[in-house]
């Protein structure tokens, strides 16, 4: 679907197949980026046509972003992660620390960025991606961090999480650039269910970051702030 006219109307688009598209960026209102079954589409005429350049063999994409017209990167099944340093004409199978799907990526600039994927997958590159990345992940049975309510929300949400045992708890929330906005828990609690809210007034809108800590196990989740 795309608008013209800030989202009063939309009008349906297709690339001529019926595969699916998981993600869309678009760097300007001609150039855009898509990903999805095995593939990926791009267009540098708003839309009206796509082509689908070549790429590493990867069963699904499900997330791409670029930084800048040169720089990209998309992520996908089985902690695949490709990139590109000449605006998509040539892409590259990075290493990767996980083979667990990964369903998010994000970068800052061209050197800093994070992958997010199953079962608390962290992945974060301080050089593009050129040496191998940092995951945490979550291996205690039972432990668990529940995916924020809403997403996206405005300008409180609900966070859940569940301890199979007593343990030391922090709670922690940072911004897209890596930087703590919100301890929200960070004492000693029994096992058990917690929910706790947050409330990011005084925040401004984007993907925000919520990182549990317990008993040495860490697992993070993405939430997006819309005002």
């Amino acid at each position: 679907m795309k608008t013209t006219n800030g989202g009063l109307d939309w009008f349906s688009q297709s690339d001529g197949t019926l595969l699916y598209v998981a993600t869309i960026q678009f760097l300007d209102s001609l150039n855009g980026w898509g990903c999805g079954a095995n593939r990926l589409i791009h267009t540098t005429n708003g839309g009206v046509s796509w082509d689908n350049p070549t790429i590493p063999s990867i069963s699904h994409l499900l997330s791409i972003q670029f930084v800048d017209s040169l720089n990209g990167w998309a992520v996908g099944w089985g902690g695949k992660i490709i990139h590109t340093s000449d605006g998509g004409s040539n892409w590259i199978l990075q290493n990767s620390t996980t083979e667990k799907h990964l369903e998010t990526v994000f970068f800052i600039d061209k050197n800093n960025g994070w992958a997010v994927g199953w079962d608390g997958t962290l992945l974060f590159t301080y050089n593009g991606g050129v040496t191998s990345v940092n995951e945490f992940k979550n291996d205690l049975k039972d432990f668990k961090l529940f995916q924020n309510y809403p997403n996206p929300f405005n300008p409180s949400t609900t966070i859940s999480y569940q301890l199979p045992e007593d343990g030391y708890v922090s709670l922690i929330v940072y911004d897209a650039l890596g930087r703590e906005v919100s301890r929200l828990v960070d004492e000693f609690l029994e096992a058990g269910e917690y929910r706790i809210n947050f409330n990011a007034q005084g925040l401004n809108s984007g993907f925000y970051f919520y990182t549990i800590i317990f008993n040495n196990y860490t697992e993070t989740k993405q939430m997006l702030l819309l005002k």
